[in-house]
């Protein structure tokens, strides 16, 4: 399904520049990674990570969600985010350089976030790293409420309106991001999806530029299945998941 309106797809992103000492007081965020991203094609980055086509990341710049971090910068506020399945931290540098600050990156394996940024890129203090998955960081922070939320990772409808109603701040700014499976459970596709705060879907696409939308799945459902999900990973299921 494709709503009307403007379109996900922006411009193709600037390669990332190579890092310099003055870049973490510049109040610079770098990934590596995100030079090494093909426009319809991913990238192993790990093990247990991949590199989104560059069509994926550019969603995440799409004109809907540009005018919401410009609206919440011109009320006076700094907008967060928490960006699900960071992985090697290139959608996180992508909602950095769009002028979002403050950022809890979370991706239950530190791999790739660990050479991507932390080795070859450049952290800085304003992203926050945790190494869990979503369900464990949000039951160790439960009363946090953001401006944004990004998955990674292919979710299930139910998943995302839960999240959507529970940790997005009550604004018309506020926006959740996911590639949502097209049935209940199945893994193989995805809609790109723009939530609100009440779970209401904005914005759906199932073709994004060349790329047919598919993510690896959620690893703490118990439907998931394939190499990257358990056994074939290192993920040990987390016992204190949302319900």
């Amino acid at each position: 399904m494709t709503s009307a309106g403007a379109p996900f797809i922006t411009p193709a992103l600037e390669p990332a520049l190579e890092p310099t000492p003055d870049d973490t007081t510049a109040g610079t965020f770098k990934s590596a990674g995100l030079a090494l991203k093909e426009d319809s094609t991913s990238f192993t980055a790990s093990r247990d990570t991949n590199i989104s086509p560059g069509e994926a990341y550019s969603t995440i710049s799409s004109p809907l969600i540009k005018s919401s971090v410009s609206s919440i910068k011109q009320s006076g506020r700094s907008p967060s985010c928490v960006d699900f399945g960071a992985g090697a931290g290139v959608s996180t540098q992508i909602l950095w350089d769009l002028g979002i600050k403050s950022i809890d990156a979370v991706d239950w394996s530190s791999s790739a976030w660990t050479k991507y940024v932390s080795e070859l890129g450049v952290p800085n203090a304003l992203v926050k790293f945790y190494e869990m998955d979503d369900s464990r960081f949000l039951s160790l922070h439960p009363d946090n409420r953001y401006d944004f939320i990004v998955f990674n990772f292919a979710v299930n409808e139910s998943k995302a309106k839960l999240y959507a109603k529970k940790y997005l701040l009550q604004s018309p700014t506020s926006l959740l991001l996911a590639p949502i499976n097209t049935n209940e459970d199945y893994w193989l596709k995805q809609n790109y999806v723009l939530m609100d705060f009440s779970g209401k879907i904005i914005k759906s696409e199932g073709e994004v530029g060349a790329w047919s939308v598919q993510f690896q799945p959620d690893v703490t459902e118990p439907t998931c299945s394939g190499i990257w999900c358990p056994p074939f990973n290192t993920f040990v299921p987390n016992k204190n998941q949302l319900k």
